[in-house]
């Protein structure tokens, strides 16, 4: 952020291109290559003294040692926060792919829902056709049967005249 920087520390203000003691930020440096650097710097600042009894120990000084550490943290700042960008960057590009692919999803399933609502209103048709397909049949067929009946009830009427016609002749 825009913090100012404490006396003699290095702060957020270094950015990837930046040099930082004399060292190349790099945006692609890997954690292994940010301790080797460390280790180097570390190697070049100190001293080796070995003592009689054997024990070999380093002497640095202090503000070497300073820059030293404040190189290793801001170089570990800066690939964590890398890190965290790339993965914050996938996990957006992951969300937009499974929304893109909600968003087919849906359109299928309203593509899906369309095609079954038409197909069950041709159905409504069909099926609406053939009732009354079968009405005007049942209605012509019952015109046929009504004329028949009429047409037998005055046989009938005749037949039961002429009957009557010839039993009074026959009595009288």
């Amino acid at each position: 952020g825009n913090e100012t920087p404490t006396a003699g520390r290095v702060t957020d203000l270094v950015r990837p291109g930046d040099k930082l003691g004399g060292v190349q930020l790099a945006s692609d440096m890997t954690k292994e290559q940010i301790l080797i650097d460390f280790i180097q710097g570390f190697s070049e600042s100190a001293r080796e003294h070995t003592e009689s009894n054997g024990a070999v120990y380093f002497q640095v000084l202090k503000e070497p040692l300073l820059e030293l550490l404040d190189s290793l943290a801001v170089k570990l700042r800066h690939w964590g926060d890398g890190k965290a960008s790339s993965s914050l960057a996938g996990a957006r590009l992951e969300t937009t792919n499974l929304q893109h692919q909600l968003y087919l999803q849906e359109q299928r399933m309203r593509h899906r829902d369309r095609a079954s609502e038409q197909e069950q209103q041709a159905m409504a048709r069909r099926i609406d056709v053939a009732v009354k397909d079968k009405c005007y049949a049942l209605l012509f067929k019952i015109d046929t049967l009504e004329r028949k009946l009429e047409s037998s009830k005055k046989d009938l009427a005749d037949m039961e005249r002429v009957v009557r016609e010839r039993l009074r002749v026959e009595f009288e």
